[in-house]
């Protein structure tokens, strides 16, 4: 979706999947990633800290804090 300018739907389809398991970090990265590409850096940055707190509080873990 991504490559067929369709930013919108796969940041849409990209957040439902992160809704219905929150836990998956792979769907978050992805989330991430079409909100970069769709040209919404700070919304990305913005999920970025939301799964940061995430880990955090239920799994007492942390990724790295972006450069």
């Amino acid at each position: 979706m991504l490559e067929c300018d369709r930013g919108t739907e796969a940041v849409d389809a990209f957040r439902s999947a992160v809704d219905a398991e929150l836990r998956r970090e792979r769907r978050w990265a992805q989330l991430m990633v079409a909100l970069y590409r769709d040209g919404r850096q700070a919304d990305a940055f913005r999920q970025y800290e939301r799964v940061r707190r995430l880990l955090r509080n239920e799994l007492g873990t942390c990724p790295p804090n972006a450069p």
